[in-house]
């Protein structure tokens, strides 16, 4: 069995620096606050069930989209405190594929969801496409959108 030359000095290359590297290579994840731990719920027909077969009934409100919010000069926080003092254990957030940028995750859904989780509350997150793209452009930003969310 022959090795390609180019083969042998990018494995001898890639050994190479990882003996050496005088940094780790993973960088610590920052520690998310303690929020309440939710059951798995399933779907029976018209009901929602929790793992004991009791059914589950979620209160609470579809919200407009952080962009919404904050072109209406209206705070999410106000909007979660609100619900909270209400009894709401569930929002639906929509969030509108034009909203979508480099740090929106992280800058502005995550701390949205870490508020939320802190007042007890279960975050559905809502894809919206841009109804005007093909077909084969809204199943790619959902695709991409699927795989934002499941790095995060």
């Amino acid at each position: 069995m022959s090795v390609r030359p180019g083969l042998l000095g990018w494995l001898a290359a890639a050994a190479l620096l990882s003996g050496c590297a005088s940094r780790p290579l993973a960088v610590a994840a920052t520690p998310t606050p303690p929020t309440p731990q939710y059951c798995p719920l399933r779907v029976e027909g018209r009901a929602i069930r929790d793992p004991r077969g009791a059914a589950v009934v979620l209160r609470g409100a579809t919200l407009p989209t952080l962009r919404e919010m904050q072109d209406a000069g209206q705070s999410p926080e106000g909007f979660i405190r609100r619900l909270a003092e209400v009894g709401a254990g569930v929002v639906r957030l929509p969030i509108d594929e034009s909203e979508l940028t480099p740090t929106f995750v992280p800058a502005q859904v995550s701390p949205f969801i870490d508020t939320a989780n802190g007042h007890g509350m279960l975050v559905i997150l809502a894809f919206r496409n841009d109804s005007a793209r093909t077909e084969r452009k809204q199943a790619e930003s959902s695709d991409d959108w699927l795989r934002l969310m499941l790095t995060y």
